[in-house]
């Protein structure tokens, strides 16, 4: 890496403005290496001056420092032209970087040609495959160890870091070669596009794949069911999917009528974890970002329902067909001993000795009694009917039967079961609660009709009041005050009015 010269800068602004550049951090890096770096504070220039509570509360960075310490943008410009010389510019979202400088340079009246920027963002949305590429992120991945962010100098030696070890990953010796080894275009701003390299990484020397368990102990809401159908779902996939590329899974989602989300906010109701081609009901265990942030909605109280690949799956063929989709996954051995009795006997097991019946899972069956009546004919031939096998005393199906009188007993739930949501319903679910009656309206129409019979009567009906006291001979002074006294109450009580109902609306509103 005996070429790979370039500059990292970092700007921090004053409010939303891009020419409010009120601190600036450079490192300049020869040959691979930091050789020196740099800040140092800018006096923001107006019209764009003014310092947002925001912005302070991100860098630290407040008026009176800028106004004591800081310089002009001319001498920052000359400054940086000096450090940069011949240099390419290296940034975090470098398209950030690049307009304030330019923005700067135009309300400063200040003619000075930009570097060429490269942005570290994009090259590692290329490199790495990581939660999300934030600078803290990228740095703490490739093990470069913790810097206070949203520091000038300390960004731009992140990124300067940032840039050194990957061209050392990827044998990059030069910045253009490092850009054009990335996966994607990552240049921004000003830059010239370059021609695609033929030379790749192996995307596995980055990417990190995460293991998720198939079973264990989840963070998910037990109470909250899975989706029976994916219109108006909001639904947010984390993992890697089989059966699709992730655009083409988003796509589907949405002709099935769900609203995909690129990040976990509030409105997620369905967390699609990508933990295995045959995983159902994955466990949620934070192990990654968006999952990490999901255990904490779900904490907080928002109702996500985690659903593996073959739910997904399925849902989308169901929402494109317009069918149930059918499990084809065969019940275990103690729920089809537990429904024969309720749904037909089934065929019995016949050998040269005579039909016999299936046998318990645990548990011996009892002998066919010799004297059994056909349960009917096919064909002139007789059909045996089938016995029952004695469960012996130790089987889940005999607990069942000495615990309820029912006649069908709700089998043990077995891994390969489906969500309760999505299965038909069976004889031992439980009934379904009836719907409670709806709450009777509130009837807020009482406090306004009583707030202004009482601004009407006393403007209106203390006038009348004044007036026939006036003519039944009544000396003025008395109906006066009174009439007074009731114009000067009804405004107290129009504004109190005002502000009750402000609070009825935005309390109902929560």
């Amino acid at each position: 890496m005996r070429e790979l010269d370039f500059i990292a800068v970092d700007f921090e602004t004053a409010n939303g403005k891009r020419e409010s550049a009120c601190a600036v951090g450079v490192a300049v890096v020869r040959h691979g290496q930091v050789q020196s770096s740099d800040s140092w504070l800018i006096k923001p220039p107006p019209p764009a001056d003014q310092f947002q509570r925001m912005n302070t509360a991100i860098h630290g960075i407040t008026r009176e420092q800028c106004l004591a310490d800081g310089i002009s943008w001319a001498e920052t410009a000359q400054r940086l032209s000096t450090l940069c010389a011949d240099l390419p510019a290296v940034a975090h979202n470098a398209s950030f970087d690049e307009s304030v400088w330019r923005a700067a340079n135009r309300v400063s009246g200040v003619e000075a040609p930009l570097p060429p920027f490269h942005c570290t963002l994009q090259l590692s949305r290329g490199l790495l495959d990581l939660v999300d590429h934030k600078l803290p992120t990228v740095v703490r991945h490739l093990g470069l160890g913790d810097f206070p962010h949203h520091r000038a100098e300390a960004d731009a030696l992140a990124a300067a870091q940032v840039t050194i070890e990957l061209a050392r990953r990827t044998g990059a010796s030069t910045v253009d070669e490092l850009w054009q080894r990335a996966p994607r275009r990552s240049v921004s701003g000003s830059s010239a596009a370059r021609a695609p390299s033929s030379r790749r990484v192996p995307e596995s020397v980055f990417r990190t794949h995460v293991k998720r368990p198939a079973t264990g102990p989840s963070l998910a809401d037990p109470a909250v069911p899975a989706p029976t159908v994916l219109e108006d779902e909001v639904v947010l996939i984390t993992g890697e999917l089989t059966f699709g590329t992730r655009e083409e899974i988003q796509e589907r989602l949405r002709q099935a009528g769900a609203v995909v989300a690129q990040n976990l906010t509030k409105k997620v109701t369905c967390l699609v974890i990508g933990a295995g081609v045959d995983v159902r009901n994955p466990p949620l265990t934070g192990a990654t970002g968006k999952e990490k942030k999901a255990a904490e909605r779900i904490q907080e109280g928002q109702r996500i329902a985690v659903i593996g690949e073959p739910e997904l799956r399925e849902l989308l063929e169901q929402a494109e067909t317009g069918v149930p989709v059918e499990e084809d996954v065969d019940p275990p051995a103690v729920l089809a001993d537990t429904t024969s009795a309720g749904y037909g006997s089934p065929e019995p097991i016949t050998d040269a000795r005579g039909p016999k019946a299936c046998p318990e899972q645990s548990g011996t069956s009892a002998p066919a009694p010799k004297n059994a009546a056909p349960a009917g004919t096919q064909g002139g031939e007789a059909h045996a009917a089938p016995t029952t096998a004695a469960p012996s005393s130790g089987s889940p199906v005999a607990a069942f039967q000495g615990a309820s009188p029912a006649p069908h007993a709700a089998p043990l739930r077995q891994p390969w079961d489906p969500p309760q949501s999505v299965r038909p319903r069976q004889p031992w679910d439980p009934p379904i609660p009836a719907a409670t009656p709806p709450a009777k309206p509130r009837r807020r129409w009482r406090f306004h009709v009583v707030m202004w019979s009482i601004m009407l009567f006393l403007v209106v009906g203390m006038t009348l009041l004044g007036a026939v006291l006036s003519v039944a001979g009544v000396p003025e002074s008395v109906w006066s005050t009174l009439v007074a006294l009731a114009w000067l109450v009804a405004p107290l009580v129009f504004v109190g009015w005002v502000v009750v109902s402000v609070i009825r609306w935005v309390t109902g509103r929560r």
